[in-house]
């Protein structure tokens, strides 16, 4: 490719890092990056997603939140995106306060969340489902307001239309039931 004249850009470097990190290569993700910069080629959000999406692979949180922290520094603008690989991660570690947290932080950026960002968010509370919680969130409108919004995704709605039992999605407690009654109520 060098030796053709052409050099590579944003893009192309997103796509070798994209591979390394799905393959959880970090370290050759890292190096490869170091070259980026060293070309002179400025990295994007995207780029950020990339490496967040490959620590979330490894379990480093830690390395999420610091990349997520220090995006701004490096010229990239977390984006929808940015915010839902965090708030997944949160979800899956059953840290739902988290995940909140950081959705309301995301509102109030002016991000507007996706309908990828209320499922996670949804998933999280079912996983997470306990009395304490649920009281705690009776009183919570943003919490409300994603269930309901949850409740409308095409996914739901494709499920109310065909006519599908509860079980068929997993819900064999009932509990989307009753969280559609709460939420509605």
């Amino acid at each position: 490719m060098l030796n053709q004249g052409v050099h590579p850009t944003t893009v192309t470097f997103n796509v070798l890092l994209d591979e390394l990190c799905k393959t959880r290569k970090m370290g050759e993700a890292n190096k490869l990056y170091k070259v980026m910069i060293l070309r002179g080629v400025q990295p994007n959000t995207y780029t950020c997603n990339i490496f967040m999406d490959g620590y979330c692979l490894l379990e480093r949180i830690h390395d999420v939140k610091k990349l997520f922290v220090s995006m701004a520094s490096r010229g990239c603008t977390p984006s929808v995106v940015s915010y839902n690989i965090l708030i997944n991660r949160y979800c899956k570690r059953k840290k739902i306060d988290n995940a909140m947290n950081l959705n309301r932080e995301m509102i109030s950026k002016g991000i507007r969340p996706a309908d990828v960002t209320y499922n996670t968010l949804l998933i999280g509370l079912f996983i997470t489902m306990s009395p304490e919680i649920a009281a705690r969130s009776r009183r919570t409108s943003l919490v409300r307001a994603t269930i309901r919004r949850c409740l409308r995704a095409p996914l739901v709605r494709e499920g109310r239309r065909s006519r599908r039992r509860p079980e068929q999605f997993g819900d064999n407690s009932g509990i989307g039931r009753r969280l559609r009654r709460w939420a509605t109520g």
